[in-house]
């Protein structure tokens, strides 16, 4: 199989990059090998997490080599190739690359809502695996969010693209930018007008409908959160989020409590 076009994804968890990365297959007519949340030092589609093929009628959510028997001859011989890392570090290797010029997209999340999320999914998800104190959840947080500055340090140089995907989801000429960064000539879908949602999306556990959730005001259900507020209202969180995103609904409210 040949590809024509290769799209390299690096976020960190809950930052709504598996939306964009759907929002990017919803205008590509080609058949899509996706391998969601890969690991840096595996060839892509060596992948042990599962590859799904995407924009076909089937989609099978397994290792590339079973996934190509089952529909064998059917499968046209050219296709995108769409790899994402979740927690990327930047300052780590970048993953092998399959074709000679792929298209590298950081996705990056206003830090009230990733932190929000993040802390959430610390006392939803990861509770279950280790028991963190408040202050050792707000450490991380805090670690997320240094993360999230350095990955998009990466795109200062021009190798890395940078999508903003609170601006991509709502913010009037978001759908435009977001295109114009990753290269492709339509502006991409915004995040209501996406009709299916793939592998790791959490939209997909809510029937595809992305109506249901306010992603950009996710950090309200946070605001009396001692912990959520210990890690928002310091200097480099404040000054990042107005540098990156100015016009966050949250930025005003820390600062009076700063």
């Amino acid at each position: 199989m040949k590809f024509t076009a290769e799209y390299v994804f690096y976020a960190l968890r809950r930052s709504g990059h598996h939306a964009v990365i759907d929002a990017l297959r919803a205008q590509l007519a080609q058949l899509i090998l996706f391998v969601n949340d890969g690991e840096v030092s595996t060839h892509p589609l060596s992948s042990e997490r599962g590859i799904t093929l995407l924009n076909w009628k089937h989609a099978f959510p397994t290792r590339v080599e079973a996934a190509l028997g089952r529909i064998g001859s059917r499968l046209p011989l050219r296709g995108v190739l769409i790899h994402n890392y979740e927690d990327f570090q930047a300052d780590g290797p970048r993953p092998p690359m399959v074709t000679a010029h792929p298209i590298e997209v950081a996705v990056v999340r206003d830090p009230f809502n990733l932190i929000a999320s993040r802390l959430k999914w610390h006392r939803s998800v990861l509770s279950q695996f280790e028991s963190l104190s408040e202050s050792e959840i707000g450490e991380r947080l805090v670690e997320a969010f240094r993360a999230q500055v350095a990955l998009a340090d990466l795109t200062t140089n021009g190798d890395v693209r940078l999508v903003k995907y609170d601006h991509w989801a709502y913010a009037e000429g978001g759908a435009e930018e977001a295109a114009r960064a990753i290269g492709v000539e339509k502006p991409l879908v915004r995040l209501d007008q996406i009709s299916e949602f793939g592998p790791g999306s959490s939209f997909d556990a809510m029937g595809g409908d992305a109506s249901k959730i306010r992603t950009t005001e996710r950090w309200r259900n946070f605001a009396d959160d001692a912990t959520f507020l210990g890690a928002v209202i310091r200097p480099e969180v404040l000054e990042w989020t107005e540098r990156f995103f100015p016009s966050s609904s949250g930025l005003e409210w820390a600062k009076q409590r700063a």
